[in-house]
């Protein structure tokens, strides 16, 4: 039940207690010095009525009621007045404030006809009505001002958590862009000295460093404000996908290795990445720049999170025909079908065909509470040799969100300190 349906049921029972043409309860004081203080947190009408309808306002709006209103809070008497002149239709109101200890909550009005006015019987069942009638309004404002409350924290933590949101990618935004405006700066200085440097073939090797970086910082760029793009076009469902025959393993063999040439050139032989593509594997069903898009995201979380180097695999297989070489997390008890691969299959069908992508690192690994809430957009995994990592976590939020679009599912795997298994499916020509 809502407050505003309690609050009408109690001033129903009073209009029935008095048998009076109407009640009315005003929640309002407008003195500050005499207002209570759950009054601040009221997000209901101030007026509840018996009977709701027009008669009620118009009686409110008018002044002379209006004043008597005004009095009796001030005075804390209540108020009765039995002639016509006070409202053409009325001859009897009562006029009574609500009051308790904390302050006054408004008044409340009760109307009869002339010849129904209120006499000592009404005002004795008033008067022992009327400290449980302050009780139980009180009671419901409380009520009111909780949920009141509890709305205001979460708008604030909600703001708060988008703030952050913001922040953090205002940050990852604002740091290739210092990093450019920095090296730009450095060009432009070299360049204007060009002369004395030309003859030790100083310049050129320093300007070649410095673009390199400027570049560098540029892709880093552009892939944030892609990442951004997409989160918003997820969220506005406006996501197309180009679906068509794929060929799987050219894709995997490209991407590996076009990033294993690029890590290399960062960190010379600190990474090195193996490709296992399962012989005659089936043309998928999927949009090749998004499945291009997924692996590189995958590939790039497994260099990050293994600040140590070390071999990153990459395998691609049919679900029907798992037999692959076994990573160092799966134990030699595992059946020829590996948990998520058996899981999959559970859940396509066995007549389904799906492939399979899995990609392994000897990173940090993650832990076991933390592993669902990493496909969620912002969140990232928090560890001291990973705190230095430029990100805005929403590399895998965005790879579940185009692996689903594709019909397939995504699953990670991990032990912390011993590395991470991440598994995605997508189906095949059919």
């Amino acid at each position: 039940m809502s407050a505003e349906t309690s609050l009408r049921m109690l001033v129903q029972q009073i209009r029935h207690l008095l048998l009076c043409q109407t009640a009315i309860l005003l929640l309002d004081c407008p003195d500050p010095l005499l207002r209570h203080p759950l009054l601040h947190h009221l997000s209901i009408a101030p007026m509840i009525s018996s009977t709701n309808d027009a008669f009620e306002q118009n009686l409110l709006d008018n002044k002379l009621v209006a004043a008597l209103c005004d009095i009796a809070m001030q005075t804390g008497a209540i108020w009765s007045v039995d002639d016509s002149w006070v409202w053409p239709l009325t001859s009897s109101l009562l006029i009574v404030p609500i009051e308790s200890s904390d302050g006054t909550l408004g008044v409340l009005l009760c109307v009869n006809h002339w010849e129904e006015r209120f006499l000592q019987g009404e005002y004795t069942l008033l008067f022992q009505y009327l400290p449980e009638l302050i009780q139980r309004i009180e009671s419901t404002l409380q009520e009111i001002s909780f949920l009141s409350r509890y709305f205001e924290y979460a708008v604030r933590a909600a703001i708060h958590e988008q703030n952050t949101y913001i922040s953090m990618v205002s940050h990852e935004l604002r740091s290739p862009l210092t990093a450019i405006k920095g090296y730009a700066g450095l060009l432009h200085a070299y360049g204007v000295t060009d002369s004395q440097w030309t003859a030790k073939g100083m310049t050129t090797v320093r300007q070649s460093r410095y673009l390199t970086a400027i570049m560098e910082q540029v892709d880093h760029l552009e892939v944030l404000i892609a990442d951004l793009l997409d989160v918003s076009q997820l969220r506005a469902g406006r996501l197309s996908l180009r679906c068509r025959e794929v060929n799987t393993a050219q894709i995997c063999q490209r991407v590996v290795v076009g990033m294993q040439e690029r890590v290399e050139r960062q960190s010379p032989g600190l990474y090195h990445f193996q490709c296992g593509i399962e012989p005659n594997l089936p043309l998928a069903w999927a949009d090749p720049d998004r499945m291009r898009q997924i692996l590189v995201n995958l590939l790039e979380n497994a260099v990050k999170y293994s600040p140590d180097g070390g071999i990153i695999e990459l395998y691609a297989y049919t679900l029907q025909q798992p037999k692959r070489p076994r990573h160092p997390l799966l134990s030699a008890s595992d059946k020829q079908m590996q948990p998520h691969e058996a899981a999959v299959t559970s859940s396509i069908g066995a007549s389904s065909c799906m492939i399979g992508i899995t990609i392994c690192d000897c990173g940090i690994g993650i832990p076991h509470t933390r592993q669902e809430e990493l496909f969620q957009p912002f969140v990232r995994l928090q560890h001291s040799s990973s705190d230095h990592i430029a990100g805005t976590g929403l590399g895998l939020y965005i790879a579940r969100c185009l692996v689903e679009a594709m019909h397939g599912r995504i699953f990670l795997r991990s032990k912390q300190g011993e590395g991470t298994e991440v598994t995605f499916t997508v189906p095949t020509v059919s």
